[in-house]
């Protein structure tokens, strides 16, 4: 067992989770100071303008595949997202296999990152659903 991969992708985790909050809920308080606006680095990782580069294209295929798949290509939230995700699933993979090859590696965790997005689309088109069933006030 590498416990020093696992403990590294912990912190690894924790650091993407951080970083994640901190664009998200307090962007002026250091990444605002340090990225300059109207730039491809401020446009890429403001999530208050990030989140539409998911939506670069009219053609419908391509925006579901960057808005599911390679979502995590478009912004850096989702690119932290994915980090912090993967290494998850590494750790998960780590615990309970005993090392084998590299590809099994790759199909194991493909497969689980693609169970991962399934539940992910499945979860949130219920909550879309029952948030329309809604009557507001």
């Amino acid at each position: 067992m590498n416990w020093a991969l696992i403990i590294g992708l912990g912190v690894l985790i924790v650091l993407c989770n951080a970083t994640m909050d901190e664009i998200r809920f307090h962007w002026e308080r250091m990444f605002g100071k340090l990225v300059k606006k109207d730039t491809f680095c401020y446009n890429w990782m403001n999530p208050d303008v990030s989140w539409a580069n998911k939506y670069f294209s009219t053609n419908p295929l391509v925006r579901f595949i960057f808005s599911t798949i390679l979502v995590w290509t478009t912004d850096f939230w989702h690119f932290l997202k994915f980090i912090l995700i993967n290494s998850a699933l590494i750790i998960f993979l780590l615990l309970i296999h005993e090392p084998w090859f590299w590809w099994r590696w790759v199909v194991e965790l493909a497969v689980l990152n693609i169970v991962w997005g399934i539940l992910f689309e499945l979860f949130l088109g219920i909550y879309g659903a029952i948030g329309d069933k809604i009557k507001e006030n």
